[in-house]
C-alpha cells in the first residue's frame, strides 16, 4: 500500500500519513517547558538538599547517630566531622544538579535532554526521600 502525501494548509512539503502520526505521537515541548521543567527540578534538589542538611543537624543534635557510613568515612577522612562532609556532598550535588539542568536547558540534543532529566529526576526523588526519612526519625525521637 502506499501513501498518498497530504498537503497541510500553511505548509510547502506535502506530508505521508506516517509522517503526520509520527509527529502526532511525539508531541514537542517547547524549549520554555525543558527550561521551566529544568529549574524546577533543580530547585526542588535544592531545597530538599538543604532540607536534609537541616534535618541531620537537628538528628545529631538530639543524639541520633548517622547512618550513611561514607559520610562518617567522609568526615573522619577530611577532619571537618559528619556535618562537614555532608556539606561538601550538598555542594557537589548542586554542582553536578546545577550543570545537568544547564546541560538540559542548553542542548538541542534530545538524547542528552533526556539524561540530563534522569540524572536531574532521579536526584530530586532521592533527596526528597532522604529528607523524609530523616523527619521521620527526627518525629518518633521526639
Amino acid at each position: 500500500m502506499t501513501h498518498r502525501p497530504t498537503q497541510i494548509s500553511g505548509t510547502s512539503s506535502p506530508r505521508t500519513g506516517r509522517e503526520l502520526a509520527a509527529e502526532v505521537s511525539h508531541p514537542r515541548f517547547s524549549s520554555r517547558t525543558h527550561r521551566t521543567l529544568f529549574i524546577s527540578l533543580f530547585l526542588l534538589t535544592a531545597i530538599f538538599s538543604e532540607i536534609d542538611l537541616f534535618s541531620t543537624s537537628v538528628a545529631l543534635r538530639l543524639g541520633l547517630s548517622e547512618a550513611n557510613t561514607i559520610m562518617i568515612a567522609l568526615g573522619n577522612a577530611t577532619g571537618l566531622g559528619i556535618l562537614g562532609a555532608l556539606g561538601i556532598t550538598k555542594i557537589i550535588f548542586l554542582a553536578g544538579a546545577g550543570f545537568a539542568a544547564l546541560l538540559g536547558i542548553r542542548t538541542s540534543n534530545t538524547s542528552l535532554r533526556t539524561r540530563a532529566l534522569i540524572i536531574l529526576a532521579f536526584l530530586t526523588i532521592m533527596l526528597f526521600a532522604v529528607s523524609m526519612n530523616n523527619l521521620y526519625w527526627i518525629s518518633t525521637s521526639l
